[in-house]
């Protein structure tokens, strides 16, 4: 893996910048930064935009609109601490009851061949690529890749445990993104401490899923690691962390710690 963002002093790249005109990034950044700005004012602003880009004459109507969207709520979260996301969140989970018809025919838009909003078209594809833009082994990864990161990794976790997934279900609903969780604790807890208060985010939103399987030796090293973080991490991170352990002695509560693989 090529790790791009290990350059000092880091700066954002280009397009990064140039993503700060589009339309769908002002109001997702309007809603993060102005508290008088709503999640239904967003939506609003959001469903008058989608309409005004539909174009029923062309393969896909609404063109890069929803990879837009994905890309900006991305990267405003990469700017947002962790407990600043609320916001975010419920946009992200009303606009997936948004349901866009074609004015012409009466049914449901697609985009990429997935219905619009229903299944989030181009979500899961924009995430796996920010999650890979990194290698987070890399001990010369700036601390500013790492902060935005850890704000990245909060978001995922943030909307799988919206999701309220249904386990007996083989289905993965479009913002469950708790099966990427093993590949991110084995990284942070197994060798490599940088990226373990990125994924105490994750502990902290699902640390009681009765979905996540591992073994009771692998939890047990998991949790003995993030409380050795109580030492070392940044004074930003310690309530995560706090929050994270919390929430796995809940979970041992309940007995769902105590599954093994």
């Amino acid at each position: 893996m090529i790790n791009r963002n290990t350059v000092q002093p880091f700066t954002l790249p280009r397009w990064i910048i140039l993503m700060e005109e589009y339309p769908e990034f002002k109001i997702i950044n309007q809603l993060v930064h102005q508290p008088d700005t709503s999640v239904a004012d967003a939506l609003d602003q959001f469903s008058r935009l989608t309409s005004s880009l539909i174009n029923t004459e062309n393969a896909d109507p609404v063109g890069v609109h929803p990879w837009h969207t994905f890309c900006s709520l991305i990267e405003v979260a990469k700017r947002t601490g962790h407990d600043k996301q609320a916001k975010l969140v419920e946009f992200v989970v009303s606009l997936q009851k948004v349901k866009v018809v074609n004015p012409t025919t009466g049914e449901q838009l697609k985009s990429g061949g997935q219905l619009l909003w229903t299944e989030m078209p181009t979500l899961g594809y924009t995430a796996a690529d920010d999650w890979n833009e990194i290698d987070v082994t890399d001990a010369n990864t700036v601390p500013e890749v790492l902060h935005r990161y850890e704000n990245f990794i909060a978001l995922l976790a943030r909307m799988s445990s919206a999701a309220h997934v249904d386990y007996s279900d083989s289905t993965v609903p479009e913002m469950d993104f708790s099966f990427w969780s093993m590949r991110a604790f084995k990284e942070a807890f197994e060798g490599h401490t940088q990226q373990a208060p990125a994924d105490a985010a994750v502990f902290d939103r699902r640390g009681d899923d009765a979905g996540t399987v591992m073994t009771q030796e692998m939890w047990e090293s998991w949790e003995e690691a993030l409380r050795g973080l109580l030492d070392s991490c940044s004074p930003g991170s310690i309530g995560l962390v706090d929050r994270a352990l919390s929430r796995m002695k809940d979970a041992r509560g309940t007995g769902l710690a105590n599954r093994s693989t």
